[in-house]
């Protein structure tokens, strides 16, 4: 089907009504902010306690002087039958010291974005860590990590703009801002040009506002903020969606 709006529309909002069947709940021309690449995670120092090192890690502390990237260092704790894992991206060894009464015993400070794992438990009481490079090759335990546990680390989202919005169902709330709801639960449907679904995700968002649309006429541009874990795509996706929008191969 095609719409009779011009520019067409190439979303579509679907949501359950009061019994639970499917029902439109709007239509709208684009959605910015669909395709982004995920930010880095923020830089920190971290001290690796009482290291034992091996692999890529003995070598950059063998090279003195020298601040040696290690690439992606994995960090996987143990602690009774608890298990996690922390990637260190672009970890760099900065500094390292010896321990006086341990020659063996290695004290390493690094800098590296710090990628939470996707569960926050908290520090553990008695951690055991294993080091590891390239994915899974050996680069020797420590006993702690300073830093490691400070905080969660929240990386921001962007909101998604919903452009040239026309509400209906339950979603015509909208044009009342001290009417409508905040948190929903729909379907994200995606067209192409014949105006035929394409793919859908389910999402829940929070509406954070909605204005009139800079299309003009009674639309609406509304942004809204994912509050799952719902994945944004890369802008490397953006020329395989728009092929697939004009049946392209």
């Amino acid at each position: 089907m095609k719409w009779d709006r011009d520019p067409p529309s190439r979303y579509l909002v679907v949501g359950g009504d009061k019994r639970g069947r499917e029902e439109l709940w709007a239509k709208a021309v684009g959605v910015e902010g669909l395709f982004v690449d995920a930010a880095p995670p923020p830089r920190e120092i971290l001290v690796l306690r009482g290291c034992a090192p091996a692999g890529r890690l003995a070598a950059a502390i063998a090279d003195e002087g020298a601040q040696t990237s290690l690439g992606i260092l994995t960090l996987e704790m143990c602690e009774a039958d608890r298990i996690e894992w922390w990637d260190l991206v672009d970890a760099t060894v900065i500094a390292h010291r010896r321990e006086a009464a341990d020659p063996l015993s290695v004290d390493v400070v690094v800098g590296a974005g710090v990628a939470d794992p996707e569960r926050w438990a908290g520090a553990p009481e008695s951690p055991r860590f294993r080091l590891l490079t390239d994915g899974d090759r050996p680069a020797g335990t420590c006993s702690r990590v300073d830093g490691l546990y400070r905080r969660p680390r929240m990386r921001a989202r962007p909101p998604l703009l919903l452009v040239g919005c026309e509400p209906a169902g339950r979603l015509d709330t909208l044009r009342d801002p001290d009417r409508h709801e905040r948190g929903w639960e729909f379907e994200l449907r995606a067209l192409d040009r014949a105006g035929r679904v394409m793919n859908s995700k389910s999402v829940d968002v929070e509406i954070q506002n909605a204005y009139p649309s800079v299309l003009g006429t009674a639309l609406l541009d509304v942004a809204i903020r994912f509050t799952d874990a719902f994945q944004l795509l890369p802008t490397a996706a953006r020329p395989v969606r728009e092929a697939s929008s004009t049946g392209a191969s």
